[in-house]
């Protein structure tokens, strides 16, 4: 992983066009971390408690190797989860939920996607949608994504 902003960055080819309907059903919230513990079967998984508001639930994440001993720094920090994949059982233990980490897939220390601001738990993400007709801020607008800013996750960052 690598965090030096000198590097020449170059960014991964565009991934093949999907329908609208496609993101349409994918269900991302932003949710507070509640706690953090260790999976103990894996080198790279965390075991993430996080509140949606209405319900909590627990979300295995790859993030034990790139933050180490500062993992706990993100508990009480919200974050973006994609909360409706089915269930997956990974080292053991069941996660039922996915957090949005810039940067892993490109070899970059990541970051968590984070809102500018806090926001009630469980706030929808998603782009405006001009083309529905309907005025922004409406319901079903869901525009979390336009506050969102990449956190530091490290003090490498700060």
């Amino acid at each position: 992983m690598t965090n030096d902003p000198s590097s020449a960055f170059v960014p991964a080819p565009v991934k093949a066009t999907i329908p609208h309907s496609i993101v349409e059903q994918i269900d991302v919230r932003v949710g507070r971390i509640l706690a953090v513990d260790d999976v103990a079967n894996s080198q790279k998984l965390v075991k993430l408690r996080v509140g949606f508001g209405d319900h909590e639930r627990t979300i295995l994440a790859g993030m034990k190797a790139e933050r180490g001993v500062d993992i706990q720094k993100i508990v009480g920090q919200q974050a973006l989860f994609v909360v409706n994949l089915e269930p997956r059982k990974m080292a053991g233990e069941m996660s039922e939920g996915m957090i949005f980490d810039l940067g892993y897939p490109d070899g970059i220390l990541p970051a968590l996607a984070q809102p500018k601001r806090d926001l009630p738990e469980g706030t929808r993400a998603g782009g405006r949608r001009s083309h529905t007709g309907r005025e922004p801020g409406s319901q079903g607008s869901g525009n979390a994504l336009a506050s969102l800013a990449p956190a530091p996750t490290s003090d490498l960052e700060r």
